[in-house]
């Protein structure tokens, strides 16, 4: 498995490799920004030789910082900015070209682009909350409400598609909001009726305070500066952004330039520069000198700004469900100079990165003069020494047949940092590395490798008195060694080896681990049936609506009749998926279950087609089917991973169509299937969202039937937790109790089921109460005191099949 080529990798990616190492990386964000930095140069430079000597000095720098372990995650384009920045000031400094004069007209911004290091209370509260947000939520605002980047633009930066950067920019807007205001809640500066009414300002601000309360607001910002600029920034938070910290990254000469539209990088996220003012640089130049004391203290407040310092705020979502070849980069903790000492004025040459296994390698210059060759970073020399330790994680039971996931947290003791650490997971005969699904790391760049009888992956780095976590998707054989224990050994300079085994074997039969997740992360999930009975009979609407003679409930009762509820002129079932706004799908699978038609192939029955809430109609092919007996015949159940679709589509009304339903060997639309069948589909979606608590969620998949003999397997979740259960099971029956299931013995509760039905006919979004046959919803929270947990499910007068479980764990 290894790292996607090219532009496809975002720039946290990007920097991760670069401090792997890996000096191509380099040259590919050198192509994607070099242009907007020579752009913003050329306002500080008196020529544009001068202007590709400092973007050539700005990424020597930055490349040098990033191999030592430095510098941004996220931020590249703005760190670059800043160094450029401080570079114009010392060359300025350093050639002594103070102009001494009584007129400072020249020299004159606009009043809003003012040097805000030594600006107003406001400036500093702005640049407070700014300095607060995570780092990715401080680079997707910057490209976007000062670079004035379309979200398809920054999508390529960032490794999203375009709207999971809308989605970022909300939740990073929202919490700039959030941070704004409680930095003047917080502040000593204000009166009585200030502290009153602040707490108000954002629900004015959104249009959602009372109108008395409206009219007290009002009256107040009216008479007082200071909340009429808080009102300000509430409702424009770019405002700020555009104003004050823009002036801090860029100075105020290119923050005026890019606030009248010819900003750094203005035509393309990677970096085609809008044409510099003639004579600009030349006259900022000289005002950099003539403000020297004022410069010092900007740009030390812009570093603290854009997160270049290692002690700024980490945005931890950029490194759940990750693949399996990377994740958000991590770096040790040497705290880089707020101002480096000058260098020297290099003879020009090619600009060249090193590269310690083969020779030089040219990287991607500008068009003007050829750019100076970077002098190589020394290798810090470490202090004692790591120790490493490791155990493995217990992420649900490896099934024959079945997909799985191995885990390992490697935890360093030492007081030094392990580097290139090696995890060496041996593998049972049968089980393979899967390298089709993502894995999970919750820290540092990460890649695995398959060997013959194990998986290797490499951590380039685990600080003292910290821990990783790998999660690595296996693939079971059904003829899979069922006695030999998978282990886990990890090695590094410096550091004895360690090694753990699982405690547990192959098991032969369960729910397999589809996917786990550490962090703000949550579950949601929706369904629908393809099937029901005709309305026109007698009794349907009412039972449909689970009202009347609960007979006439179970799907035994009806001959049940194909639907279009999408109105497609196919079979086609709808659903209302909610996801929360501002929040990231990280995993979304599409499960659909129903007899098997005469003959059908797994081709067959793993085709489906879904449809997106803006009507985007895609074809889907299962990347697993399963098949079993029920009493009635063969049914089967497939699954694909639709992450990407969902990430797209977000909350809204899906459909899907066009699933193979039996027994027959075809059914159309408004057609009668049959009795005592069942057709539906499930999507299960995991998203990540900072407003809700941390948590591991697991989704465990499988198709089991419970028939006439009680159905066990293991799940896990973290010992002494509470767990919220949910389910996909398939063939339930409203009308008909005697199914229930337990978690270690205890039994689960389900919204709206009695006791001993807890697989009634009831999805999660479908159009009718009663779903005959297929349910998808959750259990109420119930403890779990170990980490492997043991769910039963049983029966006395139904049959059913368990789909899908999936554990959140708190």
């Amino acid at each position: 498995m290894h790292l996607p080529q090219g532009d496809s990798r975002s720039d946290a990616e990007l920097i991760s490799s670069v401090r792997s190492g890996d000096p191509s990386a380099f040259g590919e964000l050198y192509a994607r920004h070099a242009g907007a930095a020579t752009a913003m140069a050329r306002y500080y430079a008196q020529d544009s030789f001068s202007a590709d000597d400092l973007v050539s000095d700005a990424f020597e720098k930055t490349y040098a910082v990033l191999r030592g372990g430095g510098g941004p995650d996220v931020s590249f384009r703005a760190y670059v900015y800043t160094t450029i920045r401080r570079l114009a000031y010392e060359a300025t400094e350093k050639s002594r070209r103070t102009q001494v004069t009584d007129d400072f007209t020249p020299y004159d911004e606009p009043d809003e682009l003012g040097d805000p290091a030594v600006g107003t209370f406001e400036n500093r509260m702005v640049t407070t909350a700014f300095a607060g947000l995570p780092e990715r939520w401080q680079a997707v605002l910057w490209y976007l409400e000062v670079e004035g980047l379309r979200p398809p633009e920054v999508a390529v930066l960032l490794g999203l598609t375009a709207n999971g950067v809308s989605a970022l920019a909300y939740r990073a807007r929202e919490g700039l909001r959030e941070a704004y205001l409680q930095a003047h809640v917080s502040s000593d500066a204000r009166g009585a009726e200030c502290t009153a009414l602040r707490g108000k300002l954002g629900a004015y601000a959104n249009g959602t305070l009372a109108a008395r309360e409206s009219a007290k607001v009002e009256r107040h910002v009216e008479e007082c500066e200071e909340c009429a600029a808080i009102l300000r920034e509430l409702r424009d938070v770019g405002h700020g952004l555009r104003a004050i910290i823009a002036p801090l990254i860029l100075g105020g000469g290119a923050a005026a330039a890019l606030a009248a539209g010819s900003q750094p990088g203005q035509a393309s996220a990677t970096g085609i520069p809008g044409p510099a003012p003639a004579g600009r640089a030349a006259r900022i130049g000289v005002a950099v000198a003539v403000v020297a004391g004022t410069a010092a203290l900007a740009t030390t407040a812009a570093i603290i700004v854009v997160g270049l310092s290692p002690q700024s705020p980490q945005d931890t979502s950029s490194t759940r469900d990750l693949p399996i070849t990377t994740s958000a980069p991590v770096r040790p903790d040497p705290t880089p100079s707020a101002t480096p000492t000058p260098m020297p004025t290099p003879t020009p040459a090619p600009t060249r990165i090193p590269n310690p296994r083969e020779p030089e390698v040219v990287a991607p210059v500008p068009s003007d003069p050829p750019t100076p060759k970077p002098t190589p970073t020394p290798t810090p020399t470490p202090t004692g020494n790591p120790h490493l330790a490791v155990v493995m994680e217990d992420l649900g039971a490896l099934v024959l047949g079945r997909d799985g996931m191995l885990g390992a947290t490697i935890s360093n003791g030492g007081t030094a940092a392990a580097r290139a650490v090696s995890v060496q997971f041996g593998l049972p005969d049968g089980v393979n590395l899967d390298e089709s699904r993502s894995g999970w790391s919750s820290d540092g760049t990460w890649s695995c490798t398959a060997g013959v009888g194990e998986v290797t992956c490499t951590v380039p780095l685990v600080s003292a008195g910290s821990s990783v976590s790998l999660y690595v998707p296996v693939s079971i054989a059904t003829g899979a060694d069922v006695e030999q224990l998978p282990g886990v050994a990890v090695a590094a300079k410096g550091s004895p080896a360690a090694q753990a085994t699982a405690e547990y074997p192959v098991l032969t039969r369960g729910l397999g681990t589809r996917f786990v997740a550490n962090g703000t992360v949550a579950t949601t999930s929706a369904g629908g049936s393809f099937l029901s009975c005709d309305p026109a009979l007698d009794g349907c609407v009412d039972a449909r609506a689970r009202q009347g003679a609960p007979a006439l409930w179970n799907n035994q009762s009806w001959q049940l009749v194909a639907q279009d509820e999408a109105g497609i002129g196919a079979i086609s079932s709808v659903t209302n998926l909610s996801i929360p706004d501002g929040s990231d799908v990280v995993f979304a699978g599409l499960y659909w279950s129903a007899p098997i038609p005469l003959g059908a192939s797994d081709g067959v029955l793993g085709s489906i087609d879904l449809l997106t809430p803006d009507g985007q109609l895609t074809a889907v092919a299962a990347s697993r089917v399963d098949r079993a007996e029920f009493s009635l015949g063969e049914n089967y159940q497939s699954f694909a991973d639709v992450t990407a679709i969902v990430s797209g589509g977000g909350s809204g009304t899906w459909a899907a169509a066009n699933a193979a339903v039996g027994p027959l060997a075809s059914v159309a639309a408004g057609e009668v299937a049959g009795t005592n069948i069942h057709a539906g589909w499930a999507l299960v979606v995991v998203y990540d969202d900072d407003t809700v608590p941390s948590a591991r969620v697991a989704v465990f998949d499988g198709f089991e039937p419970v028939i006439d003999s009680d159905v066990s397997f293991t799940v896990s979740g973290k010992n002494d937790s509470m767990v919220t259960a949910g389910v996909v099971a398939w063939e339930g029956d409203a009308g008909t109790a005697g199914d229930t299931i337990t978690m270690d013995g205890i039994g689960l509760t389900r919204d709206g089921a009695a006791p001993d039905n807890h697989f009634y006919s009831l999805a999660a979004g479908a159009s009718h109460t009663n779903s005959f046959g297929v349910d998808v919803g959750s259990f109420a929270p119930s403890p779990l005191v170990h980490a492997r947990a043991t769910v039963s499910a049983s029966t006395n007068g139904d049959q059913y099949a368990i789909g899908v479980i999936t554990l959140t764990t708190h």
